[in-house]
């Protein structure tokens, strides 16, 4: 194994990253006409998705060698963003 991906996995990646963002940013305000613990969890799913689709476009869309995650140290900060955007 190389550690790299071919063209055409690469442009379907960019496709599918793409296409869900769109999907993410109609759901942008989803969180703020909520209320409660549910406003908190889908927040938090939000960022955590637009996060992980960032994590992708800078890997250049190579998730076959290395794996898009949060690490223990970013999983708080999350959780402080999405509870400061209340």
């Amino acid at each position: 194994q190389t550690g790299e991906v071919g063209g055409s996995f690469r442009d379907l990646m960019r496709f599918e990253v793409d296409r869900t963002q769109t999907f993410f940013d109609a759901g942008a305000r989803l969180p703020s006409r909520l209320r409660g613990k549910l406003r908190l969890e889908i927040r938090l799913t939000w960022l955590g998705g637009v996060g992980i689709l960032k994590k992708i476009r800078r890997l250049n869309y190579n998730t076959l060698v290395h794996r898009p995650r949060w690490s223990k140290w970013e999983l708080p900060l999350l959780l402080l963003h999405a509870l400061w955007k209340r």
